[in-house]
């Protein structure tokens, strides 16, 4: 599917966006395009097939944000945390967690910060 993009700076110095889609142009502001991406998550989340359900396997070539802002709080409601990720594209992700996820996510972290303590130890001796 090709979609073209053409970006243009506006006198006060904002930018607006043209995109291209089978022959149909539309043009957006920073917040419509971010309204309209958000309608798209909302539909696309109602369609068959659903988005891969499956964890993610070792090892898969994904396309990573390289140390995202994170922010996390209590949440009672779900009685767990509130874990919210920034993606540059498409803002704050919020993410209700309850106890038990919370629990694994704890665990996993803890795993994977030993592994990271490990190399970088590994990298200073070399």
């Amino acid at each position: 599917m090709e979609i073209t993009a053409a970006t243009y700076e506006m006198p006060d110095g904002s930018q607006e966006v043209e995109i291209t889609h089978k022959g149909q142009t539309t043009r957006f502001t920073a917040s419509d395009l971010s309204d309209y991406i958000a309608a798209l998550a909302q539909v696309r989340e109602s369609l068959r097939p659903p988005v891969r359900t499956q964890d993610p396997q070792a090892g898969e070539t994904v396309q990573a944000i390289a140390d995202p802002r994170w922010w996390m709080s209590s949440e009672a409601f779900v009685g767990g945390a509130l874990l919210q990720l920034r993606h540059p594209g498409l803002g704050w992700l919020a993410f209700a967690l309850p106890l038990q996820s919370l629990q694994a996510l704890h665990a996993e972290a803890g795993k994977a910060l030993v592994v990271a303590e490990n190399q970088a130890a590994s990298q200073r001796q070399n």
